[in-house]
């Protein structure tokens, strides 16, 4: 009987163990993740998980902050989308503190700012021109399913080196200090599929400036860390990627942040995957070019 009893503990705790493990993912799409925060918050869609920086924000979730002794107007909670700057939710001025935070109030957030942008009309139909001979389709990775840094896409110019700080959302030290990560960094994924080339590994140190990959050209690029399975002696590009947009050095820095927003809103709307495909491409190719 006591036999039973160890048994049965050890299964309830390992069954409790891969239920945090499910917790701490998304089980739609992740749409960002907490930035920082002020007071007590609970996603109420994931068993109301406690929010903490850098949890993961999905599609389905309502984030709510708690009525508890220690609620103030001064409290907040500040989500990064999946590209692009933070976007702040203050209990002073939104009422979705007490109503939670989902999916709508965020793509509300991110869609007024990008209608704020003196750019806006130009971009939409420079991103609008499809070109008949790019008919390349974005590699979807591998099937394994390889967890790794937390990265996150980058807008930035061509003709300069990547920087850590655009990729790693928690600032270029994330990981340990004595952790090497490789990654790969597929070139102009608008004009060929990356599926169709070997990854060319470079190591990069937790706490370097920059990765390793010299000056970018223009163009949509793919950012992939690189990882060799158990008993197996080849990298592969895993699952864990992200999309890499370096402009012309003629499009200014307002053009860039409305670039970042139309990305944000494309990757978190509900686009099949090949119209996923066909909006990097378009941008891709626009960005490629001089500012019209």
């Amino acid at each position: 009987m006591r036999l039973f009893w160890v048994v049965f503990a050890c299964a309830v705790a390992s069954h409790a163990a891969d239920t945090q493990v499910v917790l701490d993912r998304c089980i739609k799409a992740e749409i960002g993740f907490v930035d920082s925060l002020q007071g007590s918050w609970q996603d109420q869609s994931y068993r109301n998980r406690t929010l903490v920086k850098h949890l993961p924000v999905c599609s389905d979730s309502k984030l709510v902050r708690l009525e508890d002794a220690n609620y103030s107007q001064s409290n907040y909670l500040q989500i990064t989308p999946v590209i692009g700057e933070p976007l702040r939710f203050d209990c002073a001025q939104q009422k979705s503190c007490q109503d939670g935070i989902t999916f709508t109030d965020i793509n509300k957030k991110l869609d007024a700012s990008l209608r704020g942008m003196s750019v806006l009309d130009s971009l939409k139909a420079a991103f609008s021109k499809r070109q008949g001979h790019e008919t390349s389709t974005i590699s979807r990775g591998l099937s394994e399913e390889i967890t790794g840094v937390r990265m996150q896409n980058a807008v930035v110019r061509s003709g300069e080196i990547l920087r850590a700080a655009a990729i790693f959302p928690a600032g270029p030290n994330a990981g340990q200090p004595d952790e090497i990560h490789t990654f790969d960094l597929c070139l102009n994924a608008e004009t060929h599929k990356c599926e169709d080339t070997l990854p060319q590994s470079r190591p990069y140190k937790p706490g370097e400036a920059n990765l390793p990959f010299g000056k970018l050209p223009p163009g949509l690029h793919i950012l992939y860390e690189v990882k060799t399975l158990p008993g197996d002696t080849v990298a592969i590009r895993t699952e864990n990627r992200v999309f890499i947009l370096a402009a012309d050095p003629s499009w200014s820095a307002e053009d860039l942040d409305a670039v970042r927003t139309q990305l944000a809103l494309d990757l978190m709307a509900d686009i099949p995957p090949d119209g996923l495909d066909s909006e990097l491409v378009a941008l891709g190719v626009t960005l490629s070019h001089p500012r019209q």
